[in-house]
């Protein structure tokens, strides 16, 4: 479901035991063959990942797996007319198949931009689809109807959550948080609570 409005920063999820996480993620949009040479003006999908053995041990069985996409979108009286423009679902192939099939997203989030556009943010539990995959090898998102008109602010992108579990590894907790709120050329402190960090 969408809400027409900033969603700060929360904890969304939570677990403990011997587990581990690893979070990596792509540009889907680039900056191309243009003159000023640093605004992004150009969608570049299908964008990939590759998870490799290295950042998930070959025994670890997934616990939870997220997929997000966010960026810039057509200008929404300031979010007023979410989600009439929010891109709610992606195209995406796990490892070992080169196939895309729809993700739809639980949740999308909306917050005000400049009078030119808005942004999104859209979370979607994808964990069924990486425990029948396997977390090794490469995903590939497609299909995000983001704004890129070589604007100053336009941006488009994606982000896999991995959590997992792993018998040998020590108990642990870990916390997923998530939020989308506009920040121009300012800075905002940001208070996480929940979490348990032990002496050294």
């Amino acid at each position: 479901a969408a809400r027409a409005a900033a969603e700060p920063l929360a904890a969304r999820a939570s677990w403990a035991g011997t587990i581990g996480t690893f979070t990596t993620g792509a540009a889907l949009a680039v900056d191309g063959p243009d003159v000023d040479g640093t605004q992004v003006d150009t969608l570049r999908q299908p964008a990939a990942v590759v998870v490799g053995a290295a950042d998930v041990p070959a025994a670890a069985r997934v616990t939870a797996a997220y997929l997000y996409w966010a960026g810039t979108i057509d200008d929404q009286m300031d979010c007023a007319l979410a989600p009439a423009a929010i891109d709610a679902t992606v195209l995406l192939a796990t490892p070992g198949s080169a196939a895309f099939a729809p993700v739809a997203a639980d949740v999308c989030t909306c917050a005000a931009g400049a009078a030119a556009y808005d942004l999104q943010a859209c979370r979607a539990d994808i964990t069924a689809r990486v425990a029948a995959s396997g977390m090794i090898g490469t995903f590939q998102v497609d299909g995000f109807a983001a704004r890129i008109t070589n604007g100053l602010t336009d941006n488009a992108s994606f982000a896999l959550v991995l959590v997992y579990d792993e018998p040998t590894l020590k108990p642990r907790r870990a916390a997923l948080f998530d939020g989308v709120e506009e920040l121009v050329m300012g800075t905002r402190r940001v208070a996480l609570s929940g979490l348990d960090i032990d002496n050294p």
